[in-house]
């Protein structure tokens, strides 16, 4: 516990968790409250934008909480 990377990998997942749940609950929000079906990514869209952040969050922060 005194060292920092134990730290640091600690708040790269924090950060990682939060973007991540922040992005896929709007964008299913966006899609619940859509007046119609054609203004909205749909049901293949939250799929996307939930596999992307995992990607992008997983490429990003590999380096610091994966070792």
């Amino acid at each position: 516990l005194s060292s920092w990377s134990f730290y640091r990998a600690g708040i790269a997942e924090f950060v990682a968790t939060f973007l991540f749940l922040y992005i896929t609950v709007l964008t299913v929000m966006g899609v619940v409250k859509s007046p119609s079906k054609c203004s909205t990514v749909g049901i293949q869209g939250i799929a996307w934008a939930f596999g992307g952040m995992i990607f992008a969050l997983v490429y990003c922060t590999a380096g610091i909480s994966g070792n």
